[in-house]
């Protein structure tokens, strides 16, 4: 139960109880980097090729194209067009990332040369400054009843996310930067710089701190 009345809606994640999905946790990892940082790597699409190198990144997915960011209330939207790496293939994917105030992301990846879809709900929880508990969601409709694929999937994400920590944890500070003024953006930064406009307006609204 939460002590106060959410501010936000939570997400649904309709792919766990349906019967054409398996479903998995990743391992829950604590991590010094902050919980706003996370969002906003994960809602980023940029840096698939050169921090996921070694599991799904490839080269095709070094150009980043979107289909509009849009905002609703407090969360922000948009679907890329990419490429990802699995068993060795290289396959085109539709990718859905939706970002929220909660500090989580409802992430749908489908394939339309297979009609494979793989679902994921990422979310953060700051526990003290310096520590913030990180959870992950899975589920996808093409491993079949084998739990040793599924095993092997959520291995895959847990390494995903390291390699994503690899990075996070260098540096140095821990929240994310509201201030669009203080980095230099491209166009690929697009989703993210919409879910930090969403979160400097829903600090604006009194709902956190300043600091995420």
């Amino acid at each position: 139960m939460a002590p106060l009345e959410p501010a936000t809606d939570r997400f649904e994640f309709a792919e766990w109880d349906d019967p054409a999905f398996v479903n998995g946790m990743s391992q829950v990892v604590r991590t010094p980097a902050g919980a706003g940082l996370l969002v906003d790597n994960f809602l980023d699409a940029a840096h698939f090729p050169f921090v996921h190198a070694a599991s799904f990144g490839v080269s095709e997915a070094a150009r980043v194209v979107d289909q509009g960011v849009r905002r609703d209330g407090w969360t922000v939207e948009t679907v890329f067009e990419t490429w990802y790496r699995e068993s060795g293939e290289v396959r085109r994917q539709l990718l859905t990332k939706i970002g929220s105030a909660s500090l989580s992301v409802s992430l749908r990846l489908v394939f339309p040369d297979s009609g494979a879809v793989i679902a994921i709900l990422f979310c953060c929880t700051p526990e003290r400054p310096g520590q913030t508990r990180v959870y992950k969601l899975l589920a996808r409709n093409d491993l079949g009843s084998d739990p040793a694929r599924l095993k092997e999937f959520i291995a895959e994400e847990d390494q995903i996310l390291q390699e994503d920590l690899v990075i996070l944890e260098r540096f140095d500070h821990e929240a994310l930067p509201l201030d669009r003024t203080v980095e230099l953006h491209t166009r690929a930064d697009r989703l993210s710089l919409a879910w930090r406009s969403l979160m400097a307006d829903f600090v604006a609204a009194d709902n956190v701190p300043a600091t995420i």
